[in-house]
């Protein structure tokens, strides 16, 4: 993954978002919807939910620790 360098309206442009929406979204003010998600993603070039496996994983351990 290589590293780039991007403002809040940079981040908005390259992924086709509200700046608003994403400043929402750093703020914790809202989630964001699964469209706005995978494109903050493949702005970043980064991944930024791990998923349903991850989350599946995160609870079978912590049924293992009960």
């Amino acid at each position: 993954m290589r590293s780039r360098k991007l403002s809040l309206r940079g981040l908005a442009d390259v992924a086709c978002v509200a700046h608003s929406t994403v400043a929402r979204v750093l703020n914790g003010d809202v989630l964001p919807d699964i469209g706005t998600l995978t494109r903050l993603e493949d702005a970043l070039e980064h991944q930024l939910w791990p998923g349903p496996a991850a989350i599946r994983a995160s609870v079978s351990t912590r049924r293992q620790m009960i």
